[in-house]
């Protein structure tokens, strides 16, 4: 009975995949989007800037996928979970987050937003976006997400009343930010840091 039950479970599940190719194509540029950023983060985040093949291929996917984003969204504003599911969301989330073109992302900013209110989607995503979009705009950022590279070190972007930062991070279900530099400098490491 329970094999059964199981059986009947994942047979819907895989007939929902397959019947929404929307959200199959979504998690497919989601996929693509990330090979050359896993690359990075294994030769360590300077090598974006010294590999141009490399630095190349991130650009030619994210003016790709943000091309057929647009398509995918046709006239709507934004997708809802109904048509695309979580995974579908958050698919769509990281392809504006890294989109070449500001104009679409800020466009994006508040439908993200209403999202992660009503749990949709992660407030972490929204807070990475807003920070990615002020940023752009030459305008401090809100929960911190945003590092430049300052003579080898990775270094915050410019924040707004920084002595409430980790106020509003854990508001925002982030870490505080002590933690967030030291795994970053963990994560993607400077080869060109120097030592002290």
């Amino acid at each position: 009975m329970k094999a059964t039950i199981l059986f009947a479970v994942l047979f819907v599940l895989s007939s929902c995949a397959a019947s929404n190719p929307t959200r199959t194509e979504l998690l497919q540029m989601e996929k693509i989007d990330q090979e050359p950023r896993n690359q990075a983060s294994a030769e360590g985040m300077d090598s974006v800037s010294k590999d141009t093949a490399l630095w190349h291929r991130m650009a030619f996917v994210d003016s790709t996928n943000t091309k057929r984003l647009r398509e995918l969204l046709g006239s709507a504003a934004w997708f809802t979970k109904e048509e695309v599911g979580s995974a579908g969301l958050s698919a769509a989330f990281i392809i504006v987050q890294h989109s070449p073109d500001y104009e679409f992302m800020k466009r994006c900013l508040p439908y993200i937003e209403k999202q992660a209110r009503s749990g949709d989607l992660d407030m972490q995503q929204y807070a990475m976006l807003l920070d990615r979009t002020l940023m752009h705009d030459n305008k401090p950022q809100v929960y911190g997400t945003q590092f430049e590279q300052v003579n080898g070190e990775l270094v915050p972007y410019k924040i707004e009343d920084e002595a409430n930062l980790d106020k509003r991070r854990a508001e925002a279900g982030l870490m505080p930010m002590k933690a967030y530099k030291d795994l970053l400098n963990q994560v993607y490491p400077q080869s060109g840091k120097k030592e002290k």
